[in-house]
């Protein structure tokens, strides 16, 4: 049997207003998206800039680097330019960011970490918090 195993990218939030509790959430997410999919994923972390995205085999190895404020616009066009280029693209997220205007190459989900964060108008957002 032939199974399609997509390209999946997982940008996580690792801007300053991110509390320590939503980062151990998004590393439980993308760990278990690992897990699920039992293939390794591209992995960005961003605040107002896109850090290093690296392919990741074990979840152990990812690196929360930022602090900052929030950009998403950057972190999900740092994500189209990687390559192979995602299938999905996976944002988790406090939500308290700017958002593009138009919807990213790659299916977009966002898992929103904080009930009172602004989802963006394209994908789909599941609330996580």
């Amino acid at each position: 049997m032939i199974t399609f195993r997509p390209n999946v990218a997982v940008v996580i939030d690792t801007s300053g207003s991110m509390s320590e509790q939503e980062l151990t959430d998004a590393l439980n997410e993308t760990r278990h998206a690992m897990k699920t999919l039992n293939t390794p994923i591209s992995v960005i972390t961003c605040d107002a800039e896109a850090h290093i995205a690296k392919r990741v085999f074990d979840p152990r190895s990812i690196e929360l680097i930022g602090g900052g404020g929030t950009d998403m616009c950057v972190a999900l066009k740092a994500a189209e330019t990687l390559r192979p280029r995602p299938d999905v693209v996976v944002t988790i997220t406090d939500g308290f960011t700017p958002w593009p205007d138009r919807a990213p190459v790659a299916e977009h989900i966002t898992l929103l970490t904080n009930k009172g964060g602004q989802k963006p108008k394209f994908g789909k957002t599941i609330s996580i918090g």
